[in-house]
Order: C-alpha cells, then structure tokens, then sequence
C-alpha cells in the first residue's frame, strides 16, 4: 500500500486536488475497488460471527401434536429458567405435522417430513416428543436412540425397547395438556442417539422431573 501511495505522490505531483482525484479514479480505481470489497467482506463476517443467530444448545421437536408456539416458548422459559441455559439458545418446535407411512395427516406441510429426518441425520436434534407409532417408524428408518440407563431418569416411567430403556413415557404428562390431540396415544421423550448435547438432555430430564404434577403411565 505504501508503494502505491508512494507512486501517486510522485506522479501527481504539482497536479491540483481535482486533478489528482481524476488521476487516482482513472488509473487506481480497481484498486480501490478492491480494498472497498475486502473492507465489506471482512464487516460481513465479523457481524455474521458475533452477531449472527447462534446454534441452540438444545433443541425438541414435538412432532405431529397440536402446534402451540405459546406453549413451546413457555416449556422453553420454564427449562431455561431451571437449567441455567440462555433461553434464547434453547429451541422448542410443535410445527412439524406430516404423514409418514401407514398415518395420513391432512392440510399440513409434508415438507417437515424432510426436514425433520435431515436435521437428525445432521445431529441436530437432541430431543423428540413423539407417539409411539412414529418411534417404531423411526426404528424401521434405522434411527436408533440414547440408552436412558445413562442418565438419572429418577422414578420417570420409562419405555423398554428390546429391553433397553429409550424413552421416557409423557402419555398422562398434565403439566403441558395441549400436547394432547383428541386421542390419546402412548406419547414418549426420546433422545437421537446421534444429538450432541448430552448435558442438557440431562437438565431437560431433570426439568421433566421436577414436573410436579406428573402422573406417569407404565411403558
């Protein structure tokens, strides 16, 4: 840079300021083009790094209940009100209703369908509450989940798959009633065995635990 300022000083020498200015434009423009790009580049970045969205460290996905966004934000206040977490990185979704084979939904967008089982393939989830036909589908799909015998569960009604313990069973879970549809299937918490919050599975189980008003059903 010094060399290029360098060089305008000596061939714009004895020019007035207006003509120094056509000079400059005429024959360093790309120049200066460029150092204006590289200026905008780095300000993209750096408010991409410290400002952007940041990743949640949990996220739960309700799938195929009723969708209650006031709801979600509501156990997402409550969690992170209990487990110290940020709320605004803890992220709770009803919004994925769609059909999947042998359950035929209506007006709804299939298109969570991808979107769900992408976010899983890419470790993206660390919590599903589901029934438990769309977890045996699940389990056809090749997706497995935690062992629960790795996390203190307490005496939360658990579901045995092959005799592994996988999910907890939320079926009677009245704190949260609007999970509920008109028919009451078995509806469980399960954990992607390929989500990458370990920790703070934990601290939602223990959010659920500390659910006073749960009545569990036996898997």
């Amino acid at each position: 840079m010094n060399r290029y300022i360098k060089d305008i000083r000596e061939k714009t020498a004895g020019m007035s300021k207006g003509e120094k200015a056509d000079y400059i434009l005429t024959y360093y423009w790309y120049h200066i083009l460029g150092v204006v790009v590289a200026v905008l580049l780095i300000v993209i970045f750096a408010g991409h790094f410290l400002f952007g969205e940041k990743r949640p460290l949990f996220s739960c996905v309700i799938v195929n209940r009723v969708t209650d966004d006031s709801r979600d934000d509501k156990m997402a206040e409550e969690f992170a009100a209990q487990s110290g977490l940020p709320q605004d990185r803890i992220s709770i979704d009803s919004n994925y209703i769609f059909s999947y084979k042998g359950v035929r939904m209506q007006g709804v967008n299939e298109s969570y369908y991808d979107k769900f089982f992408l976010r899983w393939s890419n470790s993206e989830l660390d919590a599903v509450i589901l029934e438990e036909d769309f977890y045996k589908f699940c389990r056809k799909m090749d997706g497995t989940f935690r062992d629960l015998d790795e996390f203190d569960t307490g005496t939360l009604p658990l579901y045995e798959d092959g005799g592994v313990s996988t999910a907890i069973v939320l079926t009677d879970q009245e704190r949260i009633p609007s999970l509920w549809n008109t028919e009451r299937k078995k509806l469980l918490l399960a954990f992607p065995n390929n989500g990458k919050h370990e920790t703070e599975c934990q601290q939602f189980i223990d959010y659920i635990k500390s659910t006073s008003d749960f009545i569990g059903e036996e898997a």
